[in-house]
């Protein structure tokens, strides 16, 4: 761009942002000038030579941009008005000024007198007070006015009162703490407003936002409960609440007013759950950036409420499954999450979808039956996925090689598995390499595809579900001794969505043919089909799997009130050069008397436990070595001082935790988001 003025750039900025390309911003910058098409040629910058420390230049006709250090304040900048003032001939009449002068703290009033503005801009970097009159004598001419980069604290609303046909405004890069009910009231006319990067943390509800179309409010601090004051918005286009304080769940309808939104981010917050609902009402919006959040559920049918959504972007979340999605979509941004596999579904209901990213995800097996569906694709990356390239990926594998994606694109499909095919490109193999008995499958592999057949001797006797816990009650009758792997959930009959390695055996089992598994502060679907499936090792490896399962919550169990528990937020290891593992964590919200439980394991054995460390533990070192780190894992769990019983149909195992023992012997496999494993690595 080099060196268009910074109200170029801000009004670029605008179009950029947008999605469609208004054209009256189009028009301004065509035509800011005031200049008919042909007279530009004979525009002459005026003269500013005279003022010290001041360099001024011409960058476009009818625009002026000025420079430099004020040595006395603000009468630098009636200086600069003054001369242009003075200037006699139409030919040098000035448009568009921008001022970016240090050292000018205010503005005062009859800045601009005699002048015919359509465009202004002022960026010094320490403006902290604008007198009401200080825009008086461009009142009724000035479109367009950026205060970019100041100090300003508050919305200078007086200042603003008779700018009677401004149409954008640029306050971006203040100070600003909040909006108040009359910050634009008197701003009839403004399409455009930009308050990214202030410190907002509040927005008055009644806030009079008239024919507002674009508004901007990107890095503040602005939390779920101030976005209510956005319900008067209803003429809004474009809304962007990145990088702000948005944290958890957004309520239903959050946005059910804006009926003519058409692009809408939400990237770079913390939002953790998307529920039905949420975007009930945007039946116009077209582009949503959920990118770079921790969503790590997302509720089905949430974007099938928007039934003209072309852009989604989901990059950079904590995603494992997906259910299906807007029928419209065009492009898809999935990458940089832990999905498992591509579900069918998914892919089924994308007829529309040109560019789908799923980059570095944990996608091993690509079902090919909905990819052949897909006639208007044009960008497909996978790249950074462990695909196991054998039997199962054929039919993925054929479609790839005539698909009509580019060469890079199917290069992003990789092998990492069997090892004789390791990093080869899937789409350049042959299909009869594809094969399932050249190698012995990875453990656990049916975490990839549908459930294993029910192996008998393993059932699911009772499941209960109140909203916070699911206790899965097995009955086991296979030889003795055994020992408990894993438990794999599967969302829809056949995508996974969690597997989780749990520790028992029969010899410590006060009755080996009951195994009962807890899961604490889980959240499930009402409606949706469960399948849970249990694997023991002891003679081979065996699994047990229950029937698809819908949970329901009982209306008491949905009336009890959620209890909030601490977590670990950071958690991971290392292992030095003398096989020494240490761990290292951070637990947030941390209770009284409580308590920290930390395990290094070598698959289903506990090598070492640390019971009782206090919850402000940061760092802890085990005393037994890691000689292969591959096959250790550490786990933390948080203890804290509540009464919880879980009692099997014959009530012979009962997990409790008391203040009176902040630990206790645990006959049954707990697992929640208070207890995290992770793989120890060198």
């Amino acid at each position: 761009m080099g060196d268009v003025t910074r109200f170029h750039r801000f009004l670029l900025l605008v179009n950029w942002t947008t999605t469609i390309m208004t054209p009256i911003l189009l028009l301004t910058i065509c035509n800011i000038n005031g200049a008919p098409p042909g007279t530009s040629k004979d525009f002459l910058c005026p003269s500013t030579h005279q003022l010290p420390s001041i360099s001024c230049s011409c960058d476009l006709p009818h625009t002026l941009r000025c420079t430099g250090t004020s040595p006395n304040g603000f009468e630098t900048i009636l200086q600069v008005t003054s001369t242009l003032t003075k200037t006699a001939s139409p030919i040098q009449n000035i448009s568009l000024l921008d001022l970016s002068i240090s050292n000018v703290t205010s503005i005062f009033s009859s800045a601009f007198d005699g002048m015919a503005l359509s465009g202004l801009v002022i960026s010094t970097g320490f403006i902290q007070n604008i007198h009401s009159d200080a825009f008086r004598g461009i009142f009724s001419t000035l479109e367009t006015l950026g205060l970019p980069s100041n100090n300003l604290s508050v919305v200078p609303e007086n200042a603003f009162r008779q700018l009677s046909n401004l149409k954008r405004l640029d306050m971006s890069l203040n100070r600003i703490r909040s909006i108040g009910t009359g910050s634009f009231s008197k701003l009839t006319t403004l399409q455009v407003l930009d308050l990214s990067w202030n410190v907002i943390h509040s927005i008055a509800k009644g806030v009079q936002w008239h024919s507002l179309q674009s508004l901007f409010l990107q890095g503040n601090l602005l939390e779920v409960e101030d976005l209510s004051a956005l319900q008067g918005l209803q003429r809004l286009r474009d809304l962007n609440l990145s990088n702000n304080n948005l944290q958890g769940t957004l309520p239903p309808k959050v946005f059910g007013t804006l009926k003519r939104l058409d692009s809408l981010s939400l990237s770079q917050n913390e939002l953790t759950v998307l529920k039905k609902g949420v975007f009930v009402g945007l039946d116009s919006l077209r582009h949503l950036d959920l990118s770079m959040n921790s969503i790590d559920l997302v509720e089905t049918s949430v974007f099938q409420e928007l039934p003209q959504l072309q852009t989604l972007n989901l990059e950079r979340n904590k995603l494992v499954s997906l259910s299906p999605v807007s029928k419209s979509l065009v492009n898809l941004n999935l990458a940089h999450n832990g999905l498992w596999t591509i579900r069918e579904e998914l892919i089924n209901e994308l007829p529309e979808i040109e560019n789908l990213n799923l980059e570095d995800n944990d996608i091993s097996i690509v079902k090919s039956a909905g990819f052949a569906q897909l006639k208007k694709i044009r960008s497909l990356n996978l790249k950074d996925n462990p695909l196991h390239c054998d039997c199962r990926i054929r039919g993925f594998a054929s479609w790839l090689q005539s698909s009509p994606i580019s060469a890079s694109d199917r290069a992003s499909a990789v092998c990492a598995v069997p090892p004789g095919l390791e990093n080869a490109v899937l789409s350049d193999l042959s299909i009869s390499r594809l094969k399932c008995s050249d190698f012995d499958l990875p453990p656990f592999v049916n975490v990839y595809s549908p459930p294993p057949v029910q192996t008998p001797g393993i059932d699911l006797q009772q499941l209960t579900y109140n909203g916070r816990e699911l206790s899965l009650s097995w009955s086991i009758d296979t030889p003795v001794p055994y020992a408990c792997r894993s438990l794999l959930v599967y969302e829809d009959f056949d995508s996974p969505i969690q597997h989780i390695p749990v520790d028992c055996d029969s010899e410590t089992q006060p009755n080996p043919k009951k195994v009962t598994i807890t899961l604490l502060d889980v959240q499930f679907k009402e409606h949706i089909a469960y399948r849970f499936c249990l694997t023991l090792s002891g003679n081979g490896d065996i699994t047990g799997c229950s029937e698809p399962k819908y949970l329901t919550i009982s209306p008491e169990s949905k009336a009890v009130r959620e209890v909030e528990h601490p977590s670990i937020t950071a958690f991971y290891a290392n292992v030095t050069v003398d096989d020494v593992a240490s761990v290292f964590l951070r637990v947030r919200d941390i209770p009284e008397d409580c308590s920290l439980q930390i395990f290094l394991t070598a698959e289903s054995y506990v090598l070492e436990e640390e019971a009782h460390l206090p919850c402000n533990t940061t760092m802890h070192t085990f005393r037994s070595s890691v000689p292969d780190p591959s096959k250790r894992q550490v786990c933390g769990r948080v203890m804290v001082p509540t009464t919880t019983s879980v009692k099997t149909p014959d009530s012979e195992l009962t997990l409790k935790v008391t203040a009176s023992s902040k630990t206790a012997r645990i006959t049954s496999i707990v697992v929640g988001p208070n207890l995290t494993a992770l793989d120890v690595s060198g």
